[in-house]
């Protein structure tokens, strides 16, 4: 499989194994341990920040699904087209009760890899569309 291939197979990985199978465990095959995650203004650093983050979305919507929507990859970086998708079921949410309002919201990632594994994540979240969605 030549790098390309093999870099949007590690970074579809993090949206079907870890969000969309909610599998926390994964980070450690999937991220380098000085994993930095830049998202709406700031930056999540390490592979801690990044479960707790993942656990955090996971107790707010339950069954929460993400499904990759396209790749393009160039040198060591691939971008990401991702549609999120799920029910405020769990627990509040940027200080947002659950509703159990469903919501659907797209972003854009680019994903940067380093020695097999992803080393830096930029992402462009509809925040405001899920936020609308949700009441808030």
């Amino acid at each position: 499989m030549a790098d390309l291939e093999r870099n949007k197979a590690l970074t579809r990985r993090i949206w079907e194994e870890a969000w969309r199978d909610h599998r926390v465990d994964v980070g450690e095959e999937l991220f380098s341990p000085d994993i930095e995650l830049h998202v709406m203004g700031r930056t999540v650093s390490g592979l801690d920040d990044m479960r707790a983050t993942l656990e955090r979305w996971l107790a707010a919507f339950s069954d929460l699904s993400a499904e990759v929507d396209m790749q393009v990859a160039e040198g060591d970086l691939v971008a990401e087209r991702v549609t999120f998708s799920g029910t405020h079921s769990g627990g509040p949410f940027r200080e947002i009760e659950p509703s159990g309002a469903s919501f659907t919201f797209t972003q854009t990632t680019i994903c940067r890899v380093a020695n097999g594994k992803v080393a830096e994540i930029w992402e462009d979240v509809d925040f405001a569309g899920l936020m609308r969605q949700l009441g808030g």
